[in-house]
């Protein structure tokens, strides 16, 4: 997890140090991986689009070859390559997903080696300052936050100075919200907003996205399933984790359908066209043949 933290938080330590809040950080990082996987995202809009428009010549074929499967297999190869149709291009940028959680859980669970870059003895240098005792037995990605928050504080700076010259703290709060917290079930607080909110919007953006999709396959009931698994499972880390990673999926989902309805009605436009061309080239070529 190291190697995937310390880069992200140094880029959030760079972002920081210009907008003095840990809040618009995290959105403006979010936006960032965003425009990254963009290529990709536009690659599996299109790959989704394309699957709806040729959903007629791939119902032919299944009605075709009902009898044989490996001839049907073999035809709707045909039809990927011919219109240039990756299935497995919807899933890159989901997979990718994860490392970029990964990697931001560990910049914001442990801000000080990440953010900040210290070393363990200046960590443990800054535990002492607040009366901390750290044991082996301790996570760094409970403590270091934990730090950083109390440190922080206007009782702390001036000690903190002395291990960090020109330290002036990390500002959690983000309207009232501080990102540094992990929420938790058994206590009811206002930390049950942003977990909730990423739930929420991540089926919101799932939904929508399906209900574009409305082609006949075999991957479609998994599809469904991933509609509500999805959700639950941001719902559930969101309350193992600091709710800062919490705001980024929320802004991630608010973003993705932004980007989907952007991007889709010209995709369609193009990609019908496309296939109306090679429809024609096609019935033209046969007519020949005959």
């Amino acid at each position: 997890m190291d190697f995937l933290g310390a880069p992200i938080g140094y880029i959030m330590n760079l972002i920081y140090g210009f907008l003095s809040n840990y809040g618009f950080t995290i959105i403006v990082i979010s936006v960032l991986f965003k425009l990254i996987i963009m290529p990709l995202t536009i690659k599996q809009q299109k790959s989704m689009a394309a699957m709806q428009e040729i959903q007629p010549l791939m119902n032919e074929i299944q009605t075709k070859y009902a009898n044989d499967k490996e001839k049907q297999s073999q035809e709707m190869m045909k039809i990927y390559q011919e219109y240039n149709i990756s299935p497995f291009a919807s899933c890159l940028p989901t997979l990718l997903q994860f490392p970029i959680l990964i990697g931001l859980y560990g910049a914001i669970a442990k801000p000080l080696s990440f953010m900040l870059g210290l070393a363990g003895d200046k960590i443990n240098e800054l535990a002492k300052v607040i009366g901390l005792t750290i044991t082996k037995t301790m996570s760094p990605y409970r403590y270091e936050i934990d730090i950083a928050n109390k440190i922080s504080q206007p009782d702390f700076i001036d000690k903190v100075q002395s291990i960090i010259p020109g330290f002036e703290g990390i500002d959690f709060n983000f309207f009232g919200l501080n990102l540094s917290v992990t929420p938790e079930f058994s206590v009811l607080s206002a930390a049950w907003i942003l977990p909730v909110l990423a739930a929420a919007l991540t089926l919101l953006s799932s939904y929508l996205m399906q209900a574009q999709n409305k082609t006949q396959s075999e991957a479609q009931s998994s599809q469904k399933v991933m509609l509500y698994m999805m959700p639950i499972m941001i719902l559930f880390f969101g309350f193992q984790v600091p709710t800062g990673l919490s705001l980024y999926w929320s802004v991630n989902s608010i973003l993705q359908i932004i980007q989907f309805y952007t991007l889709d009605r010209v995709i369609k436009e193009r990609l019908a066209t496309e296939i109306a061309v090679k429809g024609a080239s096609s019935v033209a070529k046969n007519q020949k043949r005959r």
